[in-house]
């Protein structure tokens, strides 16, 4: 893949409290990937972990990742040539640690 096609790095840091709400990275819910540069995955890295909360969930899933520290989660956004909207996912609160 060509760096200009690529994104920036972003990187996120939590504190106690800190959560981030149901969302997609990019567009989904069945619309045609049409758009050079369209993201297609994403990837996080647990650098740390919270002691309680701070997992990821998937909503349209009903499934909660709980990592450990050096994990990473890697998912795709593409089904059947259409961007999935079942990669919808959020950052539940940090509650201890």
């Amino acid at each position: 893949i060509p760096s200009e096609a690529s994104e920036a790095l972003n990187i996120a840091a939590y504190g106690i409290g800190d959560e981030y709400r149901a969302h997609c990275d990019g567009r989904c819910g069945g619309s045609a990937l049409d758009r050079h540069g369209e993201r297609v995955a994403t990837s996080i890295v647990y650098c740390e972990v919270a002691a309680l909360g701070g997992h990821t969930t998937f909503t349209s899933q009903h499934l909660k990742v709980v990592p450990q520290q050096g994990d990473m989660l890697v998912f795709g956004y593409l089904e059947d040539g259409r961007l999935s909207r079942e990669v919808e996912h959020s950052a539940c609160p940090v509650v201890a640690g």
